[in-house]
């Protein structure tokens, strides 16, 4: 259920799903309320529609994504946190990208690019070419979050085996490519990882994803890092 504490606390039920709820989180999109959320094997993309007396969750997307002998645990999505380049000017594209981790894998759908190629509505993963990325990687650790930098164009990921690798996230090609990777707390099962910006627009003379947190052992140590060349500070 969302409860809108601007209108009298009204409610509005999301239908549709059968089994477990396993993440749900809101895209940064001031456009629209977006909601993504996600069962076993699919995704479930809700756009919030609002009228004076009603509040209601249309689906936008969903896509049927079973994997074979998966069973979810920190199965988790994110969106991307894109920062405009300019004020009030906003990458519909970009603030539309979300992240699924599953186990060892990783999937990223352009929802914007997939409703305008293939409608809006329900689909199965195979009959998506355009707006998909999907990385395999059956050597993988589990991986255990996932982030986009804040200008849409890198993801990293944080693994139990105490890794952070980056990968080039491109929609013209099938799998991404590793960029770099990074052990940042010698060997702790990554917690949890933010790309560390405190501003939502760009302030002149500063660049974006220039300072990293990193959490490990579930949380317990924090550290605060420099993006050029990977020093704790």
């Amino acid at each position: 259920r969302i409860i809108h504490f601007g209108m009298s606390n009204k409610r509005a039920l999301i239908r549709g799903l059968t089994k477990e709820v396993l993440d749900l989180q809101f895209a940064n999109y001031s456009k629209d309320i977006v909601i993504g959320c996600i069962e076993e094997s699919a995704l479930h993309i809700y756009k919030l529609e609002m009228t004076e007396d009603s509040l209601t969750a249309a689906l936008l997307l969903k896509i049927d994504n079973p994997i074979e002998g998966h069973t979810p645990y920190l199965d988790k999505i994110s969106w991307c946190p894109f920062v405009p380049e300019e004020n009030n000017v906003e990458d519909e594209f970009s603030v539309q990208l979300v992240t699924w981790i599953r186990g060892n894998k990783f999937e990223c759908y352009a929802v914007k690019t997939i409703v305008e190629t293939y409608s809006a509505g329900v689909h199965q993963v195979a009959d998506i070419k355009e707006g998909i990325v999907r990385s395999y990687e059956e050597d993988r650790a589990l991986i255990t979050c996932a982030t986009f930098s804040p200008d849409g164009t890198t993801l990293a990921i944080g693994t139990v085996d105490g890794y952070i690798r980056f990968y080039q996230i491109y929609f013209h090609e099938e799998t991404p490519r590793c960029l770099h990777a990074w052990n940042p707390h010698q060997g702790s099962p990554i917690s949890d990882f933010f790309f560390l910006d405190n501003h939502t627009q760009p302030i002149a003379g500063s660049s974006l994803w220039k300072y990293v947190v990193t959490l490990a052992n579930n949380n317990t140590e924090i550290k605060i890092s420099s993006c050029d060349g990977w020093k704790t500070l």
